[in-house]
């Protein structure tokens, strides 16, 4: 479970991150540091997310046989 909700998360950053880059230049909007530092904690916690959803599983597999 951890593994897809990481990966949800991560596109959420990613698809918030392609966002704020079209409308920074499409509206000419200033993108301030805390929508930056927003889509920088989303996307490396959806990554620490798939990291430990990995290994639940690996450890998990273990722990069956």
């Amino acid at each position: 479970a951890a593994t897809w909700l990481g990966f949800a998360v991560s596109c959420v950053a990613f698809l918030l991150a392609i966002y704020y880059f079209i409308t920074f230049f499409t509206q000419h909007k200033i993108i301030t540091g805390f929508t930056t530092l927003i889509v920088s904690v989303l996307f490396l916690g959806g990554v620490q997310l798939i990291s430990v959803g990995i290994l639940g599983n690996t450890s998990g597999g273990f722990t069956m046989r």
